[in-house]
């Protein structure tokens, strides 16, 4: 989380981060739930404005699309729920990735 919290700081200190710069892979809701609220601690921390979204199996697709709607900069996701996302949310995509973590 580190590593990439520094990359978006340094890379984009003045500029509009873009959407989707990390994607981490973790195997079960509940990691990736436990991600995800270290990422927004440390986040809070040092940069209040970037976003960051879950993604898993078990929840409505559709409040999950929503989220994505509003151009998370991280996302942590389960590797089932992320393939479905890519195959059937239309302007979903994984362009702008610059770390990619498998937990």
């Amino acid at each position: 989380m580190l590593p990439i919290l520094n990359f978006i700081r340094k890379t984009y200190r003045d500029q509009k981060i873009p959407y989707g710069v990390a994607l981490i892979i973790a195997p079960t809701r509940e990691l990736c739930i436990q991600i995800n609220e270290y990422f927004e601690r440390f986040a809070q921390a040092g940069l209040s404005d970037i976003k960051s979204i879950v993604l898993y199996g078990g929840t409505d697709p559709m409040k999950q699309v929503l989220e994505i709607a509003k151009k998370p900069h991280v996302i942590v996701a389960t590797p089932g729920r992320i393939l479905d996302h890519l195959q059937k949310t239309k302007g979903f995509h994984l362009k702008n990735i610059s770390f990619l973590v498998l937990d």
